[in-house]
């Protein structure tokens, strides 16, 4: 039994090391799903192979679905993937930066909107890496919590309208009192 964990640990860097290229083709297919089309606006020609434009106007709300949806599907699709990641980041402890690192880099494309936006004159409510990696945490938690069982029983159309709206108000920088008072 000694023996048998001490191979189990032995094996932390090779499956990180996985972990890390499973997340890599992950992102690979956000990236193919993105220059395929499903960005509104996105200013590319379907399939062309294009990168990711810097351009996209989170305010608006078909291009902000749009990425939530994207993201979305790949998590759904790469559940075990996303399962591990996330345990295997917990599992790290508290005083590891590489939570936040892991974050800071899967939330890259949103960032680059953000300082789009900013650059433009758009009052963000913090600063552009720090808005994204929360959203990027919310989104991520939100799959973790959901994804594997869904006994809450929302549909993948509800939760990516859920988080499109909360959003939406957030990066618009919309007020309670703007909306709805009740």
């Amino acid at each position: 039994m000694h023996a048998g964990r001490r191979a189990q640990d032995g094996d932390g860097p090779l499956k990180e090391n996985l972990l890390q290229a499973l997340l890599a083709d992950m992102h690979g297919q956000v990236g193919e799903a993105m220059a395929d089309g499903a960005m509104p606006g996105a200013g590319e020609e379907p399939g062309d192979g294009t990168e990711h434009p810097r351009e996209h106007d989170l305010t608006d709300r078909a291009q902000m679905r749009a990425h939530l949806a994207v993201a979305w599907r790949v998590m759904r699709a790469n559940l075990p993937v996303v399962v591990a990641l996330y345990e295997s980041a917990i599992t790290r402890g508290v005083r590891s930066d590489a939570l936040w690192e892991q974050l800071v880099q899967d939330t890259a494309v949103l960032r680059e909107h953000l300082e789009y936006l900013r650059d433009r004159g758009h009052r963000l409510p913090g600063e552009p890496v720090l808005v994204a990696a929360a959203m990027g945490a919310l989104l991520s938690t939100l799959a973790y919590a959901l994804l594997p069982s869904n006994e809450a029983g929302f549909s993948d159309e509800e939760v990516v309208g859920t988080l499109t709206e909360l959003l939406l108000a957030g990066v618009r920088g919309e007020s309670p009192e703007a909306g709805d008072p009740s």
